[in-house]
């Protein structure tokens, strides 16, 4: 299968995917360096140019919605305390969530559903800080 780039734009996810899997990598630097890298990739640079290895859409889905979360969570916590303007969505602390949503976050998060709803609101929150500090740090 062959494909048309054009080098005058932007690549797109597929036109990074075909250059990858045919080690052309200086192609991809030279329209990285025009245009800068592509948005939301799913694509690896890595490796050795015989294919792209691609995360699965699930991880980038679970990825996109816990940042979601704890975002609103810090912006009701700023809003509460008086700072920031921003309109956010609250979201209900874990202690009221059901125990299906509970298990479900876990899951997504890929940590052990064991115990009772305290002991999962709890390790929710001691991850959501884990994150936190891991993002403060960079």
């Amino acid at each position: 299968m062959s494909m048309k780039v054009d080098y005058s734009k932007p690549l797109t996810e597929e036109e990074l995917a075909y250059l990858h899997m045919r080690g052309r990598t200086a192609d991809i630097e030279r329209a990285e360096n025009q245009f800068g890298p592509v948005e939301n990739a799913d694509v690896y640079l890595a490796g050795d140019g015989t294919g792209p290895e691609q995360l699965p859409a699930t991880d980038a889905e679970q990825r996109a919605d816990r940042k979601r979360r704890i975002l609103a969570e810090l912006a009701a916590i700023e809003a509460a305390e008086g700072g920031g303007d921003e309109e956010v969505e609250e979201l209900p602390p874990y202690e009221q969530w059901k125990t299906a949503e509970l298990n479900k976050e876990l899951k997504n998060r890929q940590l052990p559903a064991d115990g009772d709803n305290a002991a999962k609101a709890a390790r929710l929150r001691k991850d959501d800080e884990q994150v936190l500090s891991q993002q403060n740090q960079h």
